[in-house]
């Protein structure tokens, strides 16, 4: 799947490209995935897998240009750069 292809899953279920948190799109990208609700740390606190998965794949997404990253109120959110790209870099 390439970085486009993800992009435009984000935009079918977020047309109005509100900033999105990484363990919503990976819920969007992996629907079903029960390890990715699973904490990365013993504990129990901290972020899931699919947050830090969708972080890593987010942060690469913004250097092929497709997503940006912004902090409001802390936290870290993402939206997507560019709504009507046409960019199909595969991800490396």
């Amino acid at each position: 799947m390439t970085f486009a292809d993800l992009a435009a899953v984000l935009r079918r279920a977020n047309p109005e490209n509100r900033p999105m948190r990484p363990a919503w799109m990976a819920e969007q990208w992996w629907p079903g995935e029960s390890g990715l609700r699973a904490p990365v740390f013993r504990h129990g606190g901290g972020p899931t897998r699919g947050a830090r998965a969708a972080g890593g794949v987010a942060g690469r997404m913004a250097r092929a240009g497709l997503m940006e990253r912004r902090v409001e109120n802390g936290v870290s959110v993402w939206v997507l750069r560019t709504p009507n790209a046409e960019i199909n870099r595969t991800a490396d």
